[in-house]
């Protein structure tokens, strides 16, 4: 009952912020799921490079600061084997774990079109 009662309240709150909006697209820069949950309550299409994944704190920083550098499409993405039972990759010098993905070609595909 009391799940219901909170999913019934939490679909009130993302219809009003869905009728906030301005504009339908949007790109949050987030350093884990944080972003997604945004995405999904807010019914936008996924546009961010970092959906479904999550960065380290001191990395996370250090792409904001040269976001330009790291969130460039063009930039290799390598996979980093047998680190985790989930793909891992390296972008320039900071980690991108990818637990949300079945593969790192299809984490690092889903990255490049998203940059």
């Amino acid at each position: 009952m009391k799940r219901a009662i909170l999913k019934f309240l939490q679909g009130i709150i993302d219809k009003k912020n869905r009728r906030r909006l301005k504009t339908a697209s949007r790109t949050i820069i987030s350093s884990n799921c944080t972003g997604g949950f945004i995405y999904h309550y807010l019914g936008l299409k996924f546009d961010s490079p970092t959906i479904n994944l999550f960065i380290k704190p001191q990395d996370y920083i250090k792409m904001l600061r040269n976001f330009d550098y790291y969130f460039d499409p063009e930039l290799a993405i390598k996979e980093i084997v047998g680190e985790k039972e989930y793909p891992v990759g390296l972008l320039g010098d900071v980690k991108v774990y990818f637990m949300h993905y079945q593969s790192f070609d299809e984490a690092a595909k889903k990255w490049k079109e998203r940059c």
